[in-house]
């Protein structure tokens, strides 16, 4: 369903921006397109850029505060669970 709509709405912005019969609209179509692209990589690229930098503050900031006085980690372990229910039964 996505392609169809994708391909239905491009169809539309080049008909739209692109005239086939004249070569001028050619040109000055494929400029506009080209630029819009431009412009939404360039958003793109410097919202990733934007985020990773935050998260790097956030990361940084929190390692002040890290006091670590909780318990020791112990993983799942099945035999350990399944050992203790068949002594508690």
């Amino acid at each position: 369903y996505r392609r169809r709509v994708h391909g239905v709405c491009v169809c539309v912005c080049v008909l739209s921006l692109v005239h086939p019969g004249n070569p001028v609209m050619v040109y000055f179509g494929y400029a506009v397109f080209a630029a819009v692209s431009f412009a939404v990589l360039l958003c793109m690229d410097l919202l990733e850029c934007f985020l990773h930098a935050l998260r790097l503050h956030w990361v940084e900031f929190q390692n002040k505060f890290f006091k670590a006085d909780g318990y020791r980690f112990q993983p799942f372990d099945f035999k350990a669970v399944l050992g203790r229910s068949t002594l508690e039964a």
